[in-house]
């Protein structure tokens, strides 16, 4: 899907959590204000959730829980923004076979 034309549903990034005794990530996502820009996916990556632990006397330690596969995508060569593939709508004649 390298390149490709998309319209995007939602955005999704990782989100700091703080509880009582620990911290952690977990995934978010919010809506695409203007959702008939036409994006271009540039890359792939993933967003891990997880729980941050004390260890004792080494310090703190990221326990990963789950992991997302996301797109990068991007309108211009400004800012880049991570999206699910369920929030992925492909633009063009390729959308359509």
């Amino acid at each position: 899907m390298f390149l490709q034309q998309v319209k995007v549903k939602n955005f999704a990034e990782s989100k700091k959590v703080y509880g009582t005794r620990y911290g952690g990530r977990e995934l978010y996502t919010y809506a695409n204000e203007n959702p008939d820009d036409i994006f271009n996916i540039i890359g792939v990556t993933s967003i891990k959730e997880g729980v941050t632990e004390h260890d004792g006397e080494y310090g703190y330690q990221f326990n990963q829980s789950k992991s997302h596969k996301v797109y990068i995508v991007a309108k211009s060569i400004g800012r880049r923004f991570k999206v699910l593939p369920e929030d992925v709508e492909l633009v063009g004649s390729e959308a359509h076979e």
